[in-house]
Parts: C-alpha cells; structure tokens; sequence
C-alpha cells in the first residue's frame, strides 16, 4: 500500500478534507515509513555483521572460512540497502 493509497482512503472516509490536514497526514505517514524502513533496514545490517564475523572467524562458532557465510553478509547488506531506498 503506498502514500497516496492511503491518502486516497482517508479522502473517502472524509470526504472534506481540507489542505492543512492533508498534508500533516501525509507527512506523518512519510516519516512512519522511514522509521520503519530504517529499523527493518537496522535488522538486515545486524545479520551482515554476524555473518561476517563468522565468516572471518571472529565469532568462535566455527574455526574455519564458510563461503556461506560470506554470501549471508553481502545478501543481508544488499537487503538493508533496498529497504532503504524503498525498492522491494
């Protein structure tokens, strides 16, 4: 659901929406969605950085290099780029 499907929403249930609330609506949903992109994005980079650790071998979990777990890092920070861009 994007921004303007919601703005859309609301346009239906009040039906004279005036400019002001509008565009304080909008703005609110805006930042609700950075918040939340940005603390989806905090998650992926927290699977990198454990990933990365095991793959360089500094978590003690496994005394040698994984290939695995190098692929788990780049995929994981390639997600948290995504998220927030906003691509999906």
């Amino acid at each position: 659901m994007t921004i303007d499907d919601i703005m859309a929403m609301a346009d239906r249930c009040y039906s004279r929406f005036d400019a002001e609330p509008q565009w304080k609506l909008r703005a609110a949903i805006e930042q609700a969605i950075a918040h939340e992109r940005e603390r989806c994005a905090k998650v992926c980079e927290k699977i990198e950085d454990e990933a990365q650790a095991d793959w360089k071998g500094k978590s003690g979990k496994r005394p040698c290099y994984d290939p695995n777990d190098q692929g788990i890092s780049d995929g994981a920070c390639a997600c948290a780029a995504a998220i927030r861009k906003g691509t999906t």
